[in-house]
């Protein structure tokens, strides 16, 4: 534009820099920079037909930090890993990516199989994005061993679900 001068500080003063400022604590930023980690388009989370402990995943589209990145489908699997769950107990078992494109596993605190409801999503760094999780219900007499015990073992009840974006702590 003609005959406007833009201040130098201006493009600068327009990213999320400020924002950033504007959060008061580590927490609080930690928290923002999960919120932008999202999943664009269900990943699709499934037992592999013959490998029982590994997770299938259809091509999908994320976010890590507000940048756009897509995934191909993983249709051998992802082995499962990340500890036990202990008899009688269910757990939530989180799904996460990096910018990379390498999913990771993380288990979130086990409750009473009564009180499956309560299965809480665990908390992970704000540079992955959690594309969906598993809660196992280990309805055994002996521990569940993630990686070791099938997906769909006898009294071992599972259920997949897909995310958008979620953060660390909500009850699934």
């Amino acid at each position: 534009m003609v005959g406007v001068k833009i201040p130098t500080n201006f493009i600068k003063e327009k990213t999320m820099d400020p924002f950033y400022k504007l959060v008061p604590n580590a927490p609080q930023k930690t928290l923002f920079d999960i919120m932008r980690n999202r999943c664009h388009g269900p990943a699709t989370l499934a037992i592999h037909g013959t490998t029982k402990t590994n997770i299938t995943t259809v091509a999908f589209n994320f976010e890590i930090g507000g940048r756009m990145l897509s995934k191909a489908a993983v249709t051998a699997g992802t082995a499962v890993a990340g500890g036990t769950i202990a008899a009688g107990r269910a757990a939530l078992l989180a799904m996460l990516i990096n910018a990379s494109g390498t999913f990771s596993f993380q288990l979130g605190d086990s409750v009473a199989a009564a009180d499956v409801a309560l299965t809480e999503l665990p908390e992970f760094a704000n540079t992955l994005c959690c594309v969906g999780a598993v809660k196992i219900v280990n309805g055994t007499a002996s521990v569940f061993t993630l990686g070791t015990t099938a997906l769909d073992a006898t009294d071992v009840t599972t259920t997949y679900y897909n995310f958008g974006n979620v953060l660390p702590g909500e009850v699934i």
